[in-house]
């Protein structure tokens, strides 16, 4: 599979994925809306706490990944395009794992909110 994923050009996210052919994405519950909220300020570092991270010794997995996200991906980089002052950039999903079951996680509105599952 592929994803898509729009970053602003002049992010630090950006720059890091434009220097290297590898990316992680992490899909994250509701436990984790203040790490979310956090991150998601501008200006501040998006490389996180290594106690948060799972590194793994698989040389498949080329990207640290969030601990207890509901859903860690390793993407490999197809195609970029730059659209106004964004990046777009095409992902293959060369590797992922799902995590524990959680409510999801959604920005809505300019805040983070919790996904409540029915069931």
């Amino acid at each position: 599979p592929r994803l898509v994923c729009s970053l602003k050009s002049n992010s630090a996210a950006a720059a890091a994925i434009a220097a290297g052919s590898r990316f992680g994405i992490n899909i994250l519950s509701a436990a984790h809306a203040e790490l979310a909220a956090t991150s998601a300020k501008p200006g501040t570092p998006k490389f996180l706490d290594p106690d948060i991270l799972i590194h793994r010794g698989d040389p498949e997995v080329a990207t640290p990944q969030i601990a207890d996200a509901l859903y860690n991906l390793d993407c490999e980089v197809v195609s970029r395009a730059q659209i106004i002052e964004h990046d777009l950039v095409v992902g293959e999903v060369r590797w992922a794992k799902a995590g524990p079951e959680h409510d999801p996680l959604l920005y809505f509105n300019q805040s983070f909110r919790a996904l409540a599952r029915q069931g």
